[in-house]
């Protein structure tokens, strides 16, 4: 597709120097694009993954990212003053965007990343016990306080996937790890599409919609069971 699209700028400009009389790719049916499947941990693995990930510099963003289902940019441009730990929430409010002339921080893409998140006490407890000694205005860095590079977080967590046999996902699949998780707990598509920050609810239900055939398999199975009782 992206060759194609090379090509049809050339040919179009080709068209407009009077080089030939029509452009040729107007006529080539492209391939359908291949939907991505996300690989999501399992309870187990996730525990796994907190475990091994303690005493490195990418244990505070994966479990920012497990608890909450915010995206990688949010989790590193996240700071102390958009987290209530009182309250149990955080704010979503800007993210850190790699650029030529470095890391760069702006508000989302969109409206509706821009989001509260009730957050579980057990991330409470962690980051206020981090907060103590952090000396940054955000929440994860490095320990000099510098920010962390989206590509120096990837790197780090592709090497303790592949050092522990832990499936090999993207950072971006905690998100959706998240989102299963919350699934498998009963939770209402549009409490996760909030959280998510989906512009609508549609986006969640195509994301997951082999999560939810797999829970309707489950629910008709245990009404089963229930006719047979009764």
């Amino acid at each position: 597709i992206y060759i194609h699209r090379i090509m049809h700028r050339a040919l179009n400009q080709a068209m407009k120097w009077d080089l030939i009389v029509r452009n040729v790719s107007d006529n080539v049916e492209l391939p359908k694009k291949i939907k991505y499947q996300a690989t999501i941990l399992n309870s187990t693995q996730v525990a796994k993954l907190i475990n091994v990930t303690k005493n490195t510099y990418i244990y505070i963003p994966v479990m920012i990212a497990i608890s909450t289902g915010m995206r990688r940019g949010e989790i590193l441009g996240l700071t102390w003053n958009n987290i209530d730990l009182k309250n149990f929430t955080l704010n979503v409010v800007q993210a850190v965007y790699p650029t030529k002339n470095g890391l760069t921080v702006l508000p989302p893409k969109t409206k509706t990343s821009i989001r509260k998140i009730t957050i579980p006490p057990t991330l409470v407890e962690i980051l206020t016990e981090y907060k103590k000694k952090s000396n940054s205005d955000y929440v994860c860095s490095l320990e000099d306080g510098t920010l962390i590079s989206p590509s120096s977080l990837n790197h780090k967590f592709k090497q303790i996937l592949k050092d522990n046999n832990l499936p090999s996902i993207r950072f971006h699949d905690l998100r959706h790890s998240h989102a299963s998780l919350l699934l498998s707990q009963g939770v209402q598509a549009k409490v996760i599409s909030e959280r998510l920050g989906h512009s609508n609810i549609n986006i969640t239900m195509d994301l997951y919609s082999h999560i939810y055939e797999a829970t309707n398999i489950e629910v008709a199975n245990n009404f089963d069971k229930f006719l047979k009782i009764s």
